[in-house]
């Protein structure tokens, strides 16, 4: 039978894991490089990319459609059928109907029937 060490070689063997090495570079050339550099690629995306030249934007034309449908004003039945009943209001009992009051910028619709 495996003893107790013998099962602890085993699970170090089958679940390891890698971790990075983190190294202190002390050469005042290479880290005045590294800075620049640094500072070169970030000024480049945020000055020239972002703010100047709108890469990160892609502008195409938007592709849609309208779809507007009108339905007969029934008690709530489908106005196919010949049980449905109409129900049409006085448009004075309808107080939008009354108002005069627009929103800023609304303006009467063009007539679409004749």
């Amino acid at each position: 039978s495996m003893g107790m060490q013998g099962i602890c070689e085993r699970l170090r063997l089958n679940i390891g894991y890698t971790t990075p090495v983190f190294i202190y570079v002390e050469d005042a050339r290479l880290g005045i490089a590294y800075y620049i550099l640094g500072i070169s690629v970030l000024l480049y995306v945020v000055v020239y990319d972002f703010a100047y030249g709108n890469q990160y934007l892609e502008l195409e034309q938007p592709v849609g459609t309208i779809r507007m449908s009108f339905r007969m004003p029934t008690d709530r039945c489908d106005p196919l059928k010949n049980t449905c009943r109409l129900v049409l209001k006085n448009t004075s009992d309808m107080p939008y109907c009354l108002s005069d009051h627009r929103p800023a910028g609304v303006k009467d619709a063009p007539q679409v029937l004749p």
